[in-house]
């Protein structure tokens, strides 16, 4: 966790705007690289992690993978970060054409990883989200239209999604960089600079 943590203040200090993790961090590791995670997360405040829903269909219930804290050592992954749900929805031919903006968890709707990162950006809270049969309110900004593409295993409710809207495919990046070159400091200043 210390890599992800050098991987966060090299990001910080070429001016990325925002980083996001699709990752999960939820258990312990060794405590001193989790110490220089929780640290490098509180020093940057520009960081958005995964969390996910754990689903038993067997006992019919769902627990929330949570970041990992530990107060005794004083590790908190999730205190200066924005959390969003790790959540993907396959097509019946196992190719992703929709992602699923917010679900619904003990009565409060929680951000996908994409809802959760757009959110960042724009100042709100998990309090913006307002999902209708009909779009996904964020704010001030509405997306739609939404359609149920999973049923979900445990309570059978729909799991609204929004289509994806990618034509560009991956040539639409300038530039892609391979973590250990970003860890290394292996790309010219300023290449992150106002990216996400």
């Amino acid at each position: 966790r210390s890599l992800h943590a050098t991987l966060i203040e090299n990001l910080n200090a070429d001016g990325a705007k925002l980083i996001v993790f699709d990752l999960l961090f939820s258990g312990p590791t060794v405590v001193a690289e989790d110490q220089a995670l929780s640290n490098a997360l509180a020093k940057t405040k520009n960081v958005v992690i995964a969390q996910r829903i754990d689903r038993d269909s067997i006992q019919n219930r769902k627990s929330l993978e949570f970041p990992y804290y530990d107060d005794a050592n004083r590790i908190d992954f999730e205190k200066s970060t924005s959390v969003g749900l790790a959540e993907v929805s396959l097509d019946g031919d196992d190719v992703i054409r929709s992602f699923v903006p917010a679900l619904k968890f003990q009565g409060e709707w929680l951000p996908s990883l994409a809802t959760a990162a757009y959110l960042r950006l724009e100042g709100k809270s998990n309090s913006s989200i307002v999902v209708s049969s009909e779009s996904v309110q964020l704010g001030e900004k509405a997306f739609g239209p939404v359609h149920s593409s999973t049923i979900d295993a445990v309570d059978k409710s729909a799991i609204k999604s929004l289509l994806v809207d990618f034509p560009a495919g991956m040539d639409a990046f300038e530039s892609t960089y391979s973590y250990d070159q970003v860890v290394l400091k292996q790309f010219p200043a300023g290449s992150f600079r106002s990216k996400i």
